[in-house]
């Protein structure tokens, strides 16, 4: 229980909405989720009267003496069908609301883990006791972390590692790049997050090292660089003020606001430029966080082209903690949130392509931020600040409004990718000082 409390008063000082949280919802989504560790459900009674005859939303199984006249408890089978979990991922915020009603306090809910405990215990009497009490309490502590948002978790880490050490990546697997030649040859670069790699290197300086290299390898005759974010869901945001930097000597790259809503910080400048080329990004909806951040840093800053499907939107940034002295579990609270040096508000609005261009092989399933009921709260923009100031842009829209990319789709494997090749030379086509 030191480990709930603990947690519970770390989120108090650091998350970013630190006030959201209701407490008696904390308290009732952490019983609900301490009582899934024995395969029962856990409904307000007037939640349950409520979708009692609705057998897409209340689990069928026999009903379990609860002791309580506030709650019901369902034995539920192994499997959860597809159909009710969908429907109670779509509830999920109304449950909150009747988790509410039912004012659990620290006593009522130390007394109904107590009781888990003894039941599991009993059910399984060769188990080790404090396992069984660890898993108890830490299922308990996510149920309620659940209720701040989506990102703030509690895992268990199979060794314990540094932060460095856990996000350490071969750099052949996340950053590629190739040269397509043409009448303006593009530098193409795919970076798959923003994360250390191996050797202590990271995204930024091995990009760094790659467009210096071919650089001089092409004796600089490359007309404009193209920087491929799809499926980059992931990174540092110290990484990410220097990667932009490769690109940007502007001052104020984005600012940063944490929970006292304090002035935002203005990053100095990470690695010296080394390039003036046209930039081009593509992006998707599998875009997310800190790519979101470089690529609509880089929009404002350098009027880099961007291009593809609007992103996720996550504009928050995860501090990452262990226990101490270090007992297996690590967690991430949201402690603050990026905007662009615009004001410009990434979390619940994305970036919005220059040129959307659709991509009809995207996987299905992928994860949307209206996938979540407890997201953070989204500020509206003004639309005015979601666009390019590119005066050449304007004139490059007109000349492909009507205009379809020459590509045989039957045999092109990425169309997205050839698609905003071709765009982007187009594009080019409109600066005359583009070699």
């Amino acid at each position: 229980m030191f480990h709930f409390l603990f947690l519970k008063e770390e989120v108090n000082l650091l998350h970013l909405e630190r006030k959201r949280i209701n407490i008696s919802s904390g308290y009732g989504s952490a019983v609900k989720a301490a009582y899934s560790t024995i395969s029962i459900e856990f409904y307000p009674k007037d939640y349950y009267e409520k979708y009692k005859n609705d057998p897409n939303t209340i689990i069928s199984g026999p009903i379990i003496n609860s002791n309580s006249d506030d709650f019901i408890l369902i034995q539920r089978p192994k499997e959860i069908e597809p159909k009710i979990a969908e429907s109670q991922r779509k509830k999920r915020k109304e449950l909150s609301i009747h988790f509410s009603s039912l004012h659990i306090d620290q006593q009522k809910f130390e007394s109904i883990l107590n009781q888990i405990y003894e039941t599991t215990k009993q059910n399984n009497p060769n188990t080790d006791k404090n396992l069984l009490q660890e898993n108890i309490i830490f299922s308990a502590i996510n149920g309620y972390l659940e209720e701040l948002d989506h990102s703030t978790k509690i895992w268990k880490s199979k060794t314990y590692l540094t932060s460095s050490e856990a996000e350490k990546f071969n750099v052949l697997f996340k950053i590629s790049h190739q040269i397509f030649r043409d009448k303006r040859t593009i530098l193409y670069l795919k970076v798959s997050n923003f994360n250390i790699y191996e050797d202590n290197t990271n995204a930024a300086e091995a990009v760094k090292k790659i467009i210096q290299h071919e650089l001089q390898k092409e004796n600089n005759q490359f007309a404009g660089i193209l920087l491929d974010f799809r499926e980059n869901d992931e990174g540092i945001l110290s990484i990410s003020r220097n990667f932009i930097s490769l690109f940007s000597s502007k001052p104020v790259l984005y600012s940063r606001v944490d929970s006292t809503k304090s002035n935002p910080q203005s990053p100095a400048i990470g690695f010296e430029r080394i390039t003036k080329l046209p930039i081009a990004i593509l992006v998707n909806e599998t875009t997310k966080g800190i790519a979101e951040h470089v690529a609509g840093s880089l929009r404002e800053n350098e009027n880099a082209l961007i291009l593809g499907s609007k992103t996720y939107g996550d504009g928050s940034i995860q501090s990452r903690f262990y226990f101490e002295p270090k007992n297996g579990y690590e967690y991430k609270i949201t402690t603050s949130k990026i905007t662009l040096a615009s004001g410009y508000e990434i979390e619940g609005n994305g970036i919005i392509p220059d040129l959307l261009i659709e991509d009809n092989n995207q996987p299905e399933g992928i994860e949307k931020k209206k996938d979540y009921w407890n997201v953070l709260k989204a500020k509206t923009n003004p639309n005015d600040l979601a666009k390019n100031s590119n005066p050449n842009l304007i004139a490059f829209l007109k000349k492909i409004e009507m205009e379809k990319p020459k590509i045989d789709e039957t045999t092109t494997k990425d169309i997205l990718l050839e698609k905003s090749l071709y765009y982007f030379r187009q594009y080019l086509e409109t600066n005359p000082e583009t070699p």
